[in-house]
């Protein structure tokens, strides 16, 4: 098993020795197992074989994705309607189960996921501008971002709004 390996248990103790934040060790290398382990699993179930995959996130979703490009020579596109990465920061700094100490690493996994992902997407669709200028904040190259607004064209809607009004009254009976 992986976590019981020596390669494992050398890179836990160099980490924990270089980042020096003072936190039980135990407790660093149980954050180590947490943050790898659902990545392990993912990566160990049959993937479909695709002509091109889509995540809606970075994070898990896009470490799988990232794979299934890697490894099948497939595109990948990338949306994000939140930035994941900045999603799962708040959560950790506002997480009691984890320790204060090892709250900075999470937070930098989970950049480094994102990161990943952008790295390897095709293309990086972000819904507003605010959300892409962090997406290039986290890491995204600025060539493979744009911009789809989550949104409706009110023109066209209301032309097919009176279009629908216009045509319904003229069917409806009059009452006697």
């Amino acid at each position: 098993m992986f976590f019981a390996s020596e390669f494992f248990w050398k890179n836990v103790k160099s980490a924990y020795s270089e980042e020096m934040n003072g936190g039980s060790f135990i407790d660093y290398f149980w954050m180590w197992q947490s943050m790898y382990t659902p990545i392990l699993r993912v990566l160990h179930q049959p993937l479909p074989k695709v002509d091109l995959v889509h995540s809606v996130s970075t994070g898990y979703a896009g470490v799988v994705a990232s794979y299934m490009k890697e490894t099948q020579g497939i595109p990948f596109i990338l949306t994000e309607h939140g930035i994941y990465s900045r999603e799962r920061e708040e959560e950790i700094l506002q997480s009691y189960w984890i320790p204060a100490p090892y709250k900075p690493r999470w937070v930098r996994f989970f950049h480094h996921l994102s990161r990943e992902a952008y790295n390897a997407a095709d293309e990086i669709i972000a819904l507003f501008e605010r959300n892409r200028e962090y997406q290039e904040w986290i890491g995204a190259p600025s060539e493979k971002t744009k911009i789809i607004a989550n949104g409706i064209a009110e023109r066209q809607i209301q032309e097919v709004v009176e279009r629908l009004i216009t045509t319904s009254f003229k069917s409806v009976p009059s009452s006697a």
